[in-house]
């Protein structure tokens, strides 16, 4: 393929929005040590692609960028972040993983950085990043079309209750849709 996505399983909504931009995906969970994440890259790279989009940063993923890009000099290399600036702040675990993409972007290993948030492209922008503002977007004529039922109209909402995923608000969102 042209282009592979390189996303962790446990994102799910960030492997959801990846899936609906490159057809092309590999699900590839935390990677604690850097023969692994070789070892990751050699199968990345064993498909020929031209580009690899690592959609989300989880553990490891900077380092089987690292070894991509190494092994693979010629892979273009793009980074698709989906957090807003408040995660940063609640999951400072992953400070040092998100940084260590932009230090990367900085050398020119990542090729471009996508954010899904606006503002953090435009900051990133502005300290001289090659940021780009991606909005996610579904596509129905790529999915399977489904009678509903209009009488009584079945929304399902999935996930839990978190301050960044408020599920009460689009529950009563969709309870206020007429027969639902």
């Amino acid at each position: 393929p042209d282009v592979i996505g390189v996303v962790s399983p446990y994102f799910r909504g960030v492997r959801s929005a990846t899936k609906e931009m490159v057809p092309d995906m590999i699900e590839i969970s935390n990677i604690y040590s850097r023969p692994v994440a070789k070892r990751l890259a050699a199968k990345v790279i064993s498909y020929s692609p031209k580009k690899v989009l690592i959609s989300g940063y989880a553990v490891g993923h900077d380092l089987l960028a690292e070894e991509l890009k190494k092994a693979y000099p010629n892979v273009r290399i793009f980074l698709l972040v989906h957090s807003a600036f408040i995660w940063f702040d609640l999951y400072p675990a992953e400070n040092a993983i998100f940084e260590n993409f932009i230090n990367m972007a900085k050398k020119g290993i990542i090729e471009k950085v996508g954010f899904c948030k606006r503002d953090l492209a435009e900051y990133f922008n502005g300290q001289g990043l090659n940021t780009f503002f991606v909005m996610n977007r579904f596509y129905p004529e790529k999915h399977k079309a489904h009678k509903i039922n209009k009488k009584n109209v079945s929304i399902g909402i999935f996930g839990q209750n978190w301050w960044h995923r408020n599920i009460t608000n689009q529950v009563i969102g969709a309870l206020m849709l007429p027969n639902t």
